[in-house]
């Protein structure tokens, strides 16, 4: 049977509520002018985290906000609670209208809208910090990773804002290459911030100020766990001091950083400020002979070890019939490695297929129930 127009119009509001209550629950009741300013719009965990990071930061605090990309304005809104003024630019009318209606529904009266595209010609206010999330998507609505693809191009805009701000806050693609914009901002950049929700890297935060320096600071940021933050410089990274492990046996732990932790590319530092081993160059797992109590990594107890070779993948499937799988740093993917181990499903246990220690390894694992030290607490 088919639906009707309004059964179809009625399963695509749901479809929407349903969106907002999990992004941004606060707006329930918002006006939504499309799926793809829902979609584009910062969570509001990841908006509010924009304004703890910038409240208080500024001797005497913030007067003024300038974001240069509205959009839905959720981003906008968080900001107004930071600074006395917002003046927040958004190109497109029906958005820019959607967006004051939000922002009185909200009573956030400290918001000026202006329906303008921003480039290189605009008259901007004074104002303390500029904010600007640009847009990820081409004429075509394909995604856009690289900053001149994305609108507007903030490169020629820079100089003008830092020369008008004490801050430019920048919001970019999880998949932004930190070593690139470092390149691309020189010592303008001051801060990354890798922001994780949910164990999925969600935005990169640059601050970037006027005046020289030599070096940057990395921030790895898990909205879930408030407070618990890995930082670091690229030097101590390179400084840092790596331990190889000669191998893997039952008994020990297997550490998986978060997303965060590994889009930082703090791969000697994880080691060395947790106390652990190297699986090996590359695997980007770790060992010890205890767990590590944090929220930026997975720790598992690894019951069995075995040669990654068929004798190794048929003794796999009978003691682990169930399993979660991942292929690391070995030359098979893990959807590969699912199929020839012929494993069902078990969040409890996971098989890693890695290069440990240059011998390719099976590591069955039990997840622990907790992050705490005593193996009966493994499930």
């Amino acid at each position: 049977m088919k639906k009707s127009f309004a059964d179809i119009l009625s399963d695509i509001n749901s479809g929407t509520e349903r969106k907002v209550s999990k992004k941004i629950p606060g707006w329930l009741g918002a006006e939504i002018p499309s799926a793809l300013s829902l979609e584009q719009c910062s969570s509001e965990a990841a908006a509010d985290y924009k304004r703890r990071l910038l409240a208080g930061r500024l001797p005497g605090g913030i007067k003024a906000i300038c974001d240069l990309t509205c959009g839905l304005g959720v981003d906008s809104l968080a900001l107004s609670r930071a600074a006395e003024r917002v003046v927040s630019f958004e190109r497109s009318a029906p958005l820019a209208e959607a967006a004051r209606g939000n922002f009185h529904r909200f009573g956030a009266d400290n918001i000026e809208v202006r329906c303008q595209e921003v480039g290189p010609g605009t008259t901007l206010p004074e104002c303390d910090v500029f904010y600007a999330d640009p847009a990820r998507r081409d004429g075509t609505a394909r995604k856009v990773f690289r900053l001149e693809d994305c609108s507007p191009d903030i490169r020629p805009l820079l100089p003008a804002l830092l020369e008008k701000s004490s801050m430019v806050l920048l919001k970019l693609s999880p998949m932004a290459d930190i070593s690139l914009l470092a390149g691309v901002f020189g010592q303008a950049l001051r801060e990354v911030h890798i922001v994780s929700l949910h164990s999925e890297v969600k935005e990169l935060l640059c601050v970037l100020e006027s005046g020289g320096r030599d070096s940057y600071r990395i921030h790895v940021v898990d909205l879930d766990s408030p407070g618990e933050e890995f930082s670091f410089t690229p030097e101590e990274e390179n400084d840092a001091k790596t331990e190889y492990a000669s191998g893997a046996e039952a008994g020990e732990y297997l550490h998986e950083p978060c997303a965060g932790l590994l889009k930082s590319g703090a791969f000697h530092l994880t080691g060395e400020r947790f106390g652990l081993k190297e699986a090996d160059k590359s695997t980007r797992l770790y060992l010890s002979d205890s767990p590590v109590n944090s929220p930026l990594i997975r720790t598992f107890l690894i019951e069995h070890a075995l040669p990654m070779n068929g004798e190794g993948l048929r003794e796999a499937r009978k003691l682990y019939p169930c399993a979660g799988v991942s292929a690391r740093n070995v030359p098979v993917s893990s959807e590969t490695l699912r199929g020839k181990l012929k494993v069902g499903e078990d969040p409890r246990r996971h098989i890693f297929g890695c290069s440990v220690a240059g011998r390719r390894t099976l590591l069955l694992c039990r997840r622990l129930a907790e992050q705490v030290a005593r193996p009966e607490d493994v499930v």
